[in-house]
């Protein structure tokens, strides 16, 4: 399933953890909730006129009467809606689900748009006419009328209204979404702004070409105005986002018209599934108002005497059928506009029993029973999307044809456990040949929206049922952005955008904040493209991207690393911690661990790394170790922390001043970080502690720098030794090692909080000898030591 990206933690706990700096607050959890734009969730319209025929237009009204624009309950502009009215369908209503036929005048509604919101005067209406004796208005003035944001109202229901709308905008040589985003580089009022970027959201959701995300990079990096006080590449960032970071959905698809759609497939001699089997595929509704008697049909497999398995609609809900006077619902109602990943599987028990499960995006969402079906017979008429039927007026009969998008399809000759269904709608961002793959064994039928020539639609399984494409069908292929970045080369070409942010003439125009927020951005962007994208992963991977990006936050001015940064650094390793493979462990030795970066970061920044560290460890102490060592950390305190260590190299006005370890109180400071460096260095030993280990611990102590830095580390043994579940194994460690004479040396230390602490540790020695023998030679070595 799709995971669920809240921050609850405190700290990263290796693969399955958060910081407490976590990921987005934005959750996008409900897999068949609407797609949503810039600024939140953009609902389907509702307004009850998604019909076959979407609705009658308005009668005409009289020359006298309202203004044509007004009559429709909104102000659109004539001119507007006359190019709106020769595209779709219909009558065009604001808000109304349309369904476009054409875009023969795309072009022109695009120009009239880029005119932006500038209101027009109602020149070519006449003025009110005053009744002298009344002084009563006889015809009221119109309000001034909005051509541009009339046509970017109606672009937007344009393409939310249906994909099928959508991959027509794809597709289109007018390029709408190129066309949108060149109006952006127009100073336009920031509400203009954002309802601009809306629109293109709801497009690049469907798909995105190679071209159009070239061109959206492009305006990212030289548009160097702000709105409402964020730079403007701070909300293309967060588009981008909002699109990575949309739950998947099919951009490939079956697309049919519910008048002569479907996809035939060839005779079969038998049901494949004996004993059980499963129906699975992506499906949207276009609509759900008609009447009971049409039965759209999603699967459609008969005999000569009309026996067989036919998963159909009542309006909105499913049906199974089994034989002729055998038929259930599947108490489960589905929304118009949205889509679903179903799976249906039945499993033989006892005749006229036979559990029916339908599951619905991966969870179980209803059961019940019905007879099996025969599975002997052979089966002639077989159907996707319809049951081949011809329904007319004439005829009288009832519509079989679906009328929506069915994404991939799969048939499987068993029943599928509820893991293994889990498992199919948590991988269908893979191709369907993979998924072929994954259910060699199982799968019967797979037909996949991309594996089309002609009219034959190809089977990719291996028993290859190639089926045909009815002219009612059209078959749609999107690239998503995951697919679109991979195929320009992978995140690697997002890296040169941090230098873009830190230029000199970029700053200039921003302030330290606003730089801090373009990075994390930035940061987070890399995170949602990396999530459920293995392609790009793997290429992430192989190009080394994750120590790059590593080295390039090192070279950012540091009072730009602010916990904005450490935030997007930790929610992008919480986020990919859920995905197997290495890159999550590189992310966080590469990015978290980075100690040179966060060590001349601002004040509270610092401070919050170490106790996110802290958290870690203590949370998750063996992860931590396998990914930095006890000698590893240790050599970090001894370059940074000492107080011989140099201070920060760089300044930070944005945080008062400089960074801590520049203040008057850097000694302060540092000891208080170190303290929690020492308290990491403790959590890690709590569990899997090796003789290696202590070995650098005894061999830090005898190198320390300083009497504060050798006080710490002393510390830690006496937390050891102290604890009962450590005081064994470190007793143990020492004594092979050699025991009390490591630290009688250091009696004669001339600090006497170092003289204090290697007493505490002589006497736990002491104390814990299990014995008498083992005292006698710790009083002997003393005595041969003062010798």
């Amino acid at each position: 399933m799709e995971p669920q990206r809240r921050s609850t933690g405190s700290s990263l706990k290796g693969r399955s953890t958060n910081l407490t700096f976590g990921s987005r607050a934005n959750d996008h959890n409900n897999h068949h909730s609407s797609r949503g734009g810039v600024g939140g969730k953009v609902e389907a319209p509702s307004d009850g006129g998604g019909g076959r025929d979407h609705g009658r237009r308005a009668p005409p009204s009289p020359r006298n009467a309202s203004p044509p624009s007004s009559r429709f309950g909104a102000q659109i502009d004539d001119t507007v809606l006359a190019i709106t009215e020769s595209m779709i369908k219909g009558g065009y209503t604001p808000g109304r689900r349309v369904r476009l036929q054409n875009t023969l005048r795309l072009p022109e509604l695009l120009s009239i748009m880029s005119q932006g919101p500038t209101p027009l005067s109602p020149h070519h209406y006449a003025p009110p006419t005053i009744d002298a004796a009344t002084t009563h208005t006889q015809q009221q003035l119109p309000p001034h009328t909005n051509p541009g944001k009339d046509a970017l109202t109606v672009l937007h229901d344009i393409v939310l209204a249906s994909p099928h709308n959508a991959a027509i905008f794809y597709t289109s040589s007018a390029d709408p979404f190129v066309c949108l985003l060149n109006t952006l580089a127009t100073n336009f009022t920031f509400s203009w702004f954002t309802h601009v970027l809306r629109v293109i959201t709801l497009m690049a959701v469907h798909g995105i070409t190679i071209r159009q995300l070239k061109h959206l990079i492009y305006i990212l990096c030289t548009d160097r105005g702000s709105s409402e006080g964020k730079p403007r590449a701070f909300h293309y960032l967060s588009m981008l986002r909002e699109v990575a970071a949309s739950p998947f959905t099919p951009t490939d698809f079956f697309d049919m018209d519910g008048k002569s759609s479907g996809i035939r497939v060839p005779k079969l001699d038998s049901w494949p599934g004996y004993n059980s089997y499963t129906l699975a595929c992506w499906l949207r509704l276009e609509s759900a108002d008609n009447p009971s008697s049409d039965q759209p049909r999603i699967f459609s497999f008969l005999s000569e005497t009309g026996s067989g398995i036919e998963l159909y609609f009542v309006r909105d809900k499913l049906h199974l059928k089994t034989a002729l006077n055998q038929s259930a619902e599947l108490p489960y109602t589905f929304a118009v506009g949205k889509w679903y990943f179903i799976a249906v599987s039945q499993q033989y028990r006892v005749v006229y029993a036979s559990d029916i499960l339908l599951y619905v995006n991966g969870a179980l969402a209803a059961k019940t029973a019905l007879k099996y079906p025969n599975v002997k017979e052979p089966l002639p008429t077989n159907y996707i999307g319809t049951n081949g039927s011809v329904s007319s007026a004439a005829t009288h009969l009832a519509r079989s044809h679906f009328f929506g998008q069915i994404g991939p399809v799969f048939i499987f000759k068993e029943a599928l456990d509820a893991k293994e269904i889990k498992d199919l709608f948590a991988s269908v961002s893979l191709s369907v040949a993979n998924m072929c793959v994954k259910f060699q064994s199982k799968i019967f039928l797979a037909f996949d929206p991309q594996m089309v020539t002609q009219d034959q639609v190809v089977d990719v399984s291996r028993h290859r049922m190639h089926g045909t494409r009815r002219a009612g069908t059209q078959c749609v292929v999107a690239s998503t952005i995951h697919q679109t970045f991979w195929s320009l080369g992978g995140l690697q070409i997002l890296c040169p955008i941090f230098y873009k942010f830190i230029s000199p003439e970029f700053v200039l125009l921003h302030k330290p904040e606003e730089i801090s927020s373009l990075i994390s951005e930035l940061l987070l962007l890399c995170g949602d493209l990396l999530h459920n994208s293995p392609v790009n992963r793997q290429e992430f991977m192989d190009m080394n991207t994750g120590p790059v990006l590593a080295y390039i936050l090192k070279t950012v001015p540091s009072h730009y690393i602010d916990e904005r940064v450490l935030h997007a650094v930790c929610s992008v390793i919480h986020l990919l911690s859920k995905e197997t493979g290495p890159l999550p462990d590189q992310l966080f030795s590469s990015l978290f661990l980075n100690f040179d970066m966060w060590s001349n970061a601002p004040t509270g920044t610092h401070q919050s790394f170490c106790l996110s560290l802290l958290g870690t460890a203590m949370d998750k102490p063996e992860y931590v170790k396998s990914m930095f060592s006890v000698k590893d950390l240790l050599d970090v305190v001894r370059r940074l922390y000492s107080e011989s260590s140099p201070a920060s190299h760089t300044t930070s006005s944005y945080n008062s001043g400089s960074s801590i370890l520049r203040r008057s109180s850097a000694d302060e400071r540092k000891t208080e970080l170190r303290g929690h460096l020492f308290k990491t260095l403790q959590a890690m030993l709590m569990k899997g502690m090796k003789k290696e280990d202590i070995q650098s611990i005894v061999s830090y102590v005898n190198d320390a720098p300083d009497a504060a830095i050798l006080v710490d580390a002393l510390n830690v043994l006496v937390a050891l030794l102290h604890d009962r579940l450590t005081t064994r194994i470190v007793h143990t460690y020492l004594s092979e090692l050699g025991s009390c004479g490591l630290f009688f040396p250091l009696l004669a230390h001339k600090s006497e909080n170092v003289r204090m602490t290697v007493l505490r540790i002589l006497a736990l020695l002491y104390e814990k000898a299990e014995q008498a023998r083992d005292r006698r030679l710790i009083i002997d070595t003393y005595y041969a030591h003062n010798s």
